[in-house]
């Protein structure tokens, strides 16, 4: 499902944990109504009785009006700390960072994979495929449940979307 601009819904989304879906659904109507949306998401649970933390990378819902700021974070940080509390997703104590997606940015969202083809990206998948597990290459966008990555002049990888654990943009400095 898909947002006025293009933006994908934590339905859209193919590499989220069902807690990470949860936590999108709570707080996904308050960032739109400040004028963004959700870029990825991550959440990791404390461990040996550690606070959680919950890390939540911003784009602006129009990306026609800029790039994300420190105050828009901090804008967002504000009001998001109470939605999460009263919709009680996260147990116990928890650490909220957030931020810009920065050069590197995370894409969890089909929407994400369509606007960023022909880019060059990093993607690692839970198992093998094709006997490996990461890949670097140029985005050539999805092809039904799947992801085309070409790596060379001849060979392109289909990596279906459930295989994928994490994608990245990977900025070339040398450009």
């Amino acid at each position: 499902m898909m947002d006025a601009h293009g933006h994908g819904t934590a339905e859209e989304r193919f590499s989220a944990s069902p807690a990470e879906l949860k936590i999108l659904a709570a707080i996904e109507p308050a960032l739109l109504a400040l004028g963004f949306v959700v870029a990825h998401l991550e959440f990791l649970p404390g461990s040996r009785g550690g606070r959680a933390t919950l890390r939540i990378f911003l784009d602006r819902a129009d990306p026609s009006t800029g790039n994300i700021t420190i105050d828009d974070c901090a804008l967002a940080s504000r009001n998001l700390d109470p939605v999460i509390d009263v919709a009680g997703v996260i147990p116990g104590a928890y650490v909220l960072e957030v931020s810009s997606p920065g050069l590197d940015r995370p894409l969890g969202r089909r929407s994400d994979l369509a606007r960023f083809v022909g880019s060059t990206v990093q993607i690692q998948c839970r198992g093998p495929v094709d006997g490996r597990r990461n890949f670097t290459g140029t985005l050539e966008g999805t092809e039904g449940s799947a992801v085309r990555v070409r790596l060379g002049p001849e060979h392109v990888a289909t990596i279906p979307l459930s295989e994928v654990k994490r994608a990245n943009l990977k900025y070339d400095f040398d450009a």
